[in-house]
């Protein structure tokens, strides 16, 4: 889709003549992030005369409800709640990639933080609301490995991977273990045991023998 289709779709919407985007966002999800490029370089260039750094700083929810961008997220498949969103280098970053960087890994190692209250948000009173679908769908697959991975490297880092792997062979105390670090509840979408969220975390640097061997100790695989 051009885009001067995309642009004009855009201001319908942003005017009132349109609801929701019906044209713009069609085809593959290559395409989506494409048309939301389009959308957003738009807003921060030509209406708000931002540039990129200056976007990053100042942008916040009222632009977002004003200037009809509100819509733009859920055709990506990025979670946008106004009492949550912060960060704003992740949208950004798809309309500006060659100026703003942003990081998965870090954004879910905040999102740990604050779930679990430590680091910078240790001694929070205030309880956090993870964004809706956070940790669903691909996306959220990846999130959930990197935030294990997160987790073992501030609490395990002295274990090695046998002893790993032999943790999370005692279904019990593995999952009990994960669900005080609040994985467990989202995890157990994708994996039937802790052990196979452990392995399939590791990816490549996983070892199917260890793997194996923790199946033949346990005999069957637990129910969840």
């Amino acid at each position: 889709m051009t885009k001067a289709t995309i642009l004009n779709e855009y201001e319908q919407t942003l005017m009132g003549n349109k609801k929701t985007y019906k044209s713009a966002f069609l085809g593959s999800e290559e395409e989506k992030r494409h048309a939301f490029a389009v959308i957003w370089r738009y807003v921060v260039t030509d209406i708000l005369r931002f540039t990129p750094q200056v976007a990053v700083k100042n942008f916040n929810h009222q632009i977002v409800h004003d200037l009809a961008l509100t819509q733009t997220f859920k055709h990506i498949d990025m979670n946008y709640n106004p009492k949550q969103y912060t960060d704003w280098r992740e949208p950004l970053s798809i309309a500006f990639p060659n100026e703003v960087r942003y990081s998965l890994k870090a954004q879910v190692e905040e999102i740990c933080d604050r779930l679990c209250k430590i680091g910078r948000y240790a001694g929070t009173r205030k309880e956090f609301i993870l964004p809706k679908n956070y940790f669903v769908g691909e996306i959220g697959l990846k999130r959930i490995k990197i935030a294990l991975k997160y987790m073992l490297d501030i609490y395990m880092s002295d274990k090695s991977k046998a002893e790993l792997y032999n943790f999370f062979g005692s279904p019990i105390i593995s999952k009990r273990w994960l669900i005080s670090h609040n994985l467990w509840s989202y995890a157990r979408t994708y994996y039937q045991t802790p052990l196979d969220y452990f392995h399939n975390t590791l990816g490549n640097e996983g070892s199917e023998l260890m793997y194996m061997n923790e199946l033949v100790k346990a005999k069957i695989y637990t129910k969840k």
